[in-house]
């Protein structure tokens, strides 16, 4: 697949092609401390937080190629919840030997299963935006970057901030235009915007 090609898909659809270690990486970058941060949280032991991490990940590693977005919203992100529960699970139930354990650590899963949902709800979009969002700022001028932090972030006129960057409306509607487009292409079917 040529590089124009690639840059035009979206890192999920990236994903699911073969050699794309790159793609890894970055899939890895953002959600190797995302997923590491909720485990950590949600009440997992900080012995096991890695190793079900880990486990999580390989699954992804070999479910994702076959992934199939069904279109509606966190679909991508309850995917995820649900390998990172199984894989939490199945760690929680080895640590049940007695009958005591075992209802102890099927009220744990529960919780967790609860609170991984509600975290994962609340911060996976804001997350995701904020990694997608430092990986293609190098893509853009000082110029364009600024107009579209000071829109979008900091809740400018495009006005205002034409004479704050002193260029013209216009041109600040459009540097917004095309960062979002762009952070659109990389999180579609990732993040819900």
């Amino acid at each position: 697949m040529e590089t124009n090609q690639l840059t035009s898909l979206s890192l999920l659809d990236r994903l699911q092609q073969p050699d794309n270690d790159r793609d890894w990486e970055m899939f890895l970058s953002i959600y190797r401390p995302f997923i590491r941060k909720h485990l950590l949280r949600s009440g997992i032991h900080q012995t096991d937080v890695d190793d079900v991490l880990q486990e999580s990940l390989a699954e992804m590693l070999i479910a994702l190629p076959k992934f199939q977005h069904n279109g509606n919203t966190g679909a991508f992100r309850k995917w995820i919840k649900t390998i990172v529960v199984r894989k939490s699970y199945r760690v929680l139930q080895q640590h049940a030997k007695t009958k005591y354990a075992h209802l102890q650590a099927s009220e744990q899963i529960e919780q967790f299963d609860q609170s991984l949902e509600q975290m994962m709800e609340r911060e996976h979009d804001q997350h995701i935006v904020n990694c997608l969002l430092k990986m293609i700022r190098p893509e853009f001028t000082e110029t364009a970057w600024s107009a579209f932090e000071l829109q979008v972030l900091g809740g400018k006129k495009a006005a205002e901030v034409a004479e704050l960057l002193g260029g013209t409306t216009n041109s600040v509607l459009l540097a917004k235009s095309r960062v979002m487009r762009r952070l659109r292409k990389l999180g579609q079917g990732i993040v819900e915007c």
